[in-house]
């Protein structure tokens, strides 16, 4: 009976390894295209990363893939308001017209040997924080934790079609450094999650990126209102602040951000259903946006 108990294990061996099979892909040829990333506040000049993409086959992690011999243009409202130049420095091409709310700007970019692409982003008007309050000790979580109120009060445009970044940034001022917070709680219905799912007040969101819209509330003041652990606020001092940034951003840079954060959460998952990165450039990859904020800090 062994002896047959054996022979089964090694016919059984043999007939798997006659299963495997060398598949050769041929990978089709692949063009590279330019890319171009480029975040830039009201009121700055702007500043311009420019590259190239490659196939699979090409790439490598230490590969330096940034383009030196670039030219880029900057158009305000269909005039042209700067020739963006390159820093070797910093390994980015810098601007000197300081942008301006309202216009519509629109970055060209052209390099040997690429198609040319290009970008628009209008810079959106500052949306100011009216009021911000802390209310100390407002509730309890589901873990029993004690957490303090954060309200924060602006008023929504008349026109539809607001799209904002909220975050919530410790800093010790005196060594430049963060201070962690944990997660951030909200009420709010407006908040949306990378994720596209929907939000309750347990739900933990990122500190450093929190998404609404004005769908529900265009045209009037708002208040939002966010939930911290006191202990976490508790630690804040003359050099500890709570920095409050309320960003007024591009529908295309909203977009570009939340897709980009759901790409890198989901890296290497093999169980993550495909995610692609939106892009307002034409012709190429990336992203060009101007923003404006308005910052609070609190102590």
């Amino acid at each position: 009976m062994k002896n047959n108990k054996n022979i089964f294990i090694l016919f059984a061996a043999l007939s798997l390894s006659s299963c495997e099979k060398e598949i050769v892909v041929k990978v089709p040829p692949y063009s590279s295209k330019l890319v171009v990333n480029s975040i830039n506040q009201v009121g700055d000049p702007v500043a311009f990363q420019v590259s190239r993409s490659v196939g699979m086959t090409e790439y490598n992690y230490n590969k330096n893939l940034t383009l030196a011999n670039a030219k880029v243009l900057l158009y305000g409202d269909g005039k042209l308001v700067d020739s963006v130049v390159y820093d070797q420095a910093s390994g980015t091409y810098q601007g000197h017209h300081a942008t301006v709310a309202g216009v519509s700007y629109k970055a060209v970019v052209a390099a040997p040997g690429y198609n040319d692409i290009s970008a628009v982003s209008v810079a959106p008007a500052m949306i100011e924080m009216k009021n911000v309050t802390r209310i100390k000790q407002a509730r309890l979580n589901g873990d029993g934790e004690m957490q303090d109120e954060i309200r924060i009060t602006f008023d929504d445009p008349a026109a539809a079609g607001d799209y904002y970044i909220l975050s919530f940034k410790m800093v010790n001022t005196a060594t430049d450094t963060p201070v962690a917070l944990g997660c951030i709680n909200t009420t709010e219905a407006a908040i949306e999650s990378i994720y596209d799912e929907n939000i309750d007040n347990t739900t933990c969101l990122s500190e450093g990126d929190i998404f609404f819209r004005d769908e529900l509330f265009n045209g009037k003041t708002r208040e939002m209102r966010f939930f911290i652990l006191s202990s976490y606020l508790d630690r804040m001092s003359s050099d500890i602040n709570l920095f409050i940034v309320l960003q007024h951003v591009p529908e295309s840079y909203f977009r570009h951000r939340k897709t980009y954060l759901y790409a890198s959460e989901n890296s290497g998952n093999p169980f993550a259903e495909p995610s692609r990165i939106y892009t307002n450039v034409q012709d190429g990859y990336g992203v060009f946006g101007v923003l404006n904020a308005d910052v609070k800090v609190m102590q």
